[in-house]
This record gives C-alpha cells, structure tokens and sequence, in this order.
C-alpha cells in the first residue's frame, strides 16, 4: 500500500528499506507529516533516486556514484569495509562499527541533520566511471550515515541497505 497519512496513523517508526520505485509527491507529504507529528524514520539505500524526493524534502545529499575506501576494507574488495569513525550520537553510543556494502555518500544540507558515520579520509568516487582512481575523482572522507530531526520527529539515512541484512552481519 502507498504511504498515506491513514498508513501511518498508528506507527511509531517507519523503515525505507532500498526502494526501487520511486516514492511519490503524495508518499513524501505523508511521510514528512509522520516526521512533524513525532515519528521516527530510517531510511536505507540501495540506489538513490526513488528516495530522491524524500531526501532532498529532508535535505540530505546522496552522491553519483557508491564509496571506495582504502581502510578497512572487507575480503580485499573497496566496495565493502568496516565503517568506525562514529560521531556521538544515540545510535552510535554502543557501536565500535558497522560494515558497509557498495554505500552511497551522504551530505547534510541542512543544520536539522548531521553525519553521524563516515569514512577515512583517502575514501574516493568514482565521478567519471572509469573504475581508476585519477586526479577527476572525489578524494575525502565521507558520511555513509546522517541523523536529525523534523518537526518533533527524527530520521536517520544509511547509505547503505546490506548493513542490516542476516547475511552481513
């Protein structure tokens, strides 16, 4: 069923697990005012743009193209490693780290939000897609989680939907 205020009603939290469909303008407004009312909201991407709306309503980034990091790495493959540098935050407070699998980048845009996971610092993107780190490509560190608020409601985005699937953890 769609995302409707009726659908929402009686929740206390909503999970957007990797949607491959776009949400809708209608699906947006509904979730926005579940966030205003108080609801909690976890967001997880697989891809970005059908959360393409819902992000930019809460005013989080997600980049072009999924993050290589150089530390931490997992079974030798830069798609996939450990995720440790973790702000304060209640949904870091007990964590030493996660994994992470083929993430996206995630920016806040607004003051509401904030990164709470992120990357080491020789982290790259791939921005022309030729698959080799060169002088075009992003080289920082990067946030692969951001948390805030909205009216008297809180989300988090994971840019990454593997991290709380059985098989990974």
């Amino acid at each position: 069923e769609k995302l409707s205020d009726r659908a929402l009603a009686g929740a206390e939290a909503l999970v957007v697990s990797g949607p491959f469909a776009p949400l809708t303008p209608a699906e947006v407004e509904a979730t926005l005012r579940f966030l205003d009312r108080g609801g909690r909201l976890a967001v997880m991407l697989h891809i970005g743009p059908p959360a393409a709306a819902l992000l930019d309503a809460l005013r989080v980034d997600v980049s072009n193209g999924v993050i290589r990091e150089r530390e931490n790495v997992i079974n030798d493959d830069p798609l996939n490693f450990r995720v440790t540098r973790l702000a304060p935050h209640e949904l870091t407070q007990k964590l030493a780290g996660f994994d992470a699998f083929g993430v996206w980048a995630l920016r806040s845009m607004s003051d509401d939000a904030a990164i709470i996971a992120r990357t080491g610092e020789r982290s790259w993107v791939d921005l022309n897609g030729n698959q080799t780190l060169d002088e075009r490509d992003a080289v920082q560190s990067f946030g692969v989680a951001v948390a805030g608020k909205r009216g008297k409601g809180c989300f988090v985005v994971f840019g990454d939907d593997a991290i709380f699937q059985n098989e990974f953890l």
